[in-house]
């Protein structure tokens, strides 16, 4: 237990202690090696259903299957999430690779992108402690009383009205 305490605080303080990260990057919490400087490694992409994302330096595109092309600005991707799920959270959008592979879609990460235009009006802090919270416990509440409110609740019906305003070119994200 001790050495795992160590390697976990040995790479939060190299995280902190590393000013040319152009996103945050959490892959000290997977335990996973440090990738660098992100806007200098490859492009990474990932298979949904009707066509595919890419990630670059300056966002996301998603390239539809059906010639649909979609750009995200200031977003990165990441495909560590519980399975079943995705969420943004500081400019990332997880997605768990089973559920990539397995029906979610251009219009469930336009819901993701309305939480990153939520979290860039009203700043992280509170977006954590406000949207972020009630997010992660209505998906408990619903998981356990096997409900399906979640997607009513105030605060992801704004997430996708935002996304969807985004495409359709009413806001800027």
């Amino acid at each position: 237990m001790k050495k795992i305490f160590t390697i976990y605080r040995y790479r939060i303080l190299e995280f902190i202690f590393k000013p040319d990260r152009t996103a945050f990057n959490l892959s000290f919490l997977y335990g996973k090696k440090d990738e660098g400087n992100l806007s200098q490694r490859p492009n990474f992409s990932m298979e949904i259903s009707g066509g595919y994302l890419e990630e670059a330096a300056n966002g996301v595109t998603y390239y539809g299957h059906d010639g649909q092309l979609i750009f995200f600005p200031d977003i990165k991707l990441s495909a560590k999430s519980v399975k079943g799920t995705a969420f943004q959270f500081l400019g990332v959008i997880h997605i768990n690779k089973y559920w990539a592979s397995s029906g979610f879609n251009v219009y469930d990460f336009t819901h993701e992108y309305g939480h990153f235009i939520q979290e860039k009006r009203i700043g992280s802090f509170k977006f954590l402690f406000t949207i972020g919270i009630l997010s992660v416990c209505s998906v408990l509440y619903d998981t356990l009383t096997k409900s399906n409110l979640h997607g009513s609740r105030w605060f992801e019906r704004e997430a996708s009205q935002l996304g969807f305003d985004f495409i359709n070119g009413d806001i800027n994200g």
